[in-house]
């Protein structure tokens, strides 16, 4: 009798001020999280990224002859540190390869890109998410008077190499967080 009491309680109230009650949830288990209101899209999210060489081990369809690319990608990961859980999430992000192969009296590195995108699902406070990026050949290279000499014969000023990544998490159209690394990323390149 207590409860139908309460119920009525909470929805007469609720009524009252124009709103739609409380879902009910039963004793013992945990309510769904409703997403992060646009409005108040201010959420702590911390991001890491490591940088993952991919292992190429020698076979013997190519001991004769030296491996001239290893495998290359990002390991990013990104905690929720509240206030709220996020729902529905997503990652979109961009990332690059510098110093590609070129002429010698180049200014700059070549920068090549690739970019993905990873849905995070259901992010509660506390909880992390885990993706890797998809992954870049980068030219092995041996540096020797000021050039770096590639397997294939070519040499160049600049050295192949990741350059960084730059992501972005959004909650529905919103940008809840952002990061590059390094930061010039962001103003060199666009999103």
């Amino acid at each position: 009798m207590k409860t139908t009491t309460l119920l009525t309680s909470v929805l007469f109230v609720a009524s009252a001020f124009g709103q739609a009650p409380p879902p009910l949830v039963p004793p013992g288990s945990k309510p769904t999280p409703s997403p992060l209101p646009a409005a108040s899209a201010k959420q702590n999210l911390e991001v890491t990224i490591q940088k993952k060489v991919f292992e190429t081990k020698q076979t013997l369809a190519n001991e004769d002859t030296p491996i001239a690319t290893d495998p290359q990608a990002y390991v990013v990961t990104i905690k929720n540190n509240g206030p709220n859980d996020l729902v529905g999430a997503r990652v979109e992000y961009r990332f690059y390869l510098t110093g590609t192969v070129r002429a010698e009296g180049g200014s700059e590195p070549d920068m090549k890109r690739k970019e993905g995108r990873e849905d995070m699902g259901t992010l509660r406070v506390g909880d992390s998410f885990t993706f890797t990026t998809d992954t870049f050949d980068v030219p092995r290279a041996t540096p020797r008077g000021g050039f770096y000499y590639y397997v294939d014969g070519s040499r160049s000023r600049f050295r192949s190499e990741l350059g960084g990544v730059w992501l972005r998490v959004y909650l529905g159209n919103n940008i809840v967080t952002e990061k590059a690394e390094p930061s010039s990323i962001s103003s060199r390149e666009p999103f």
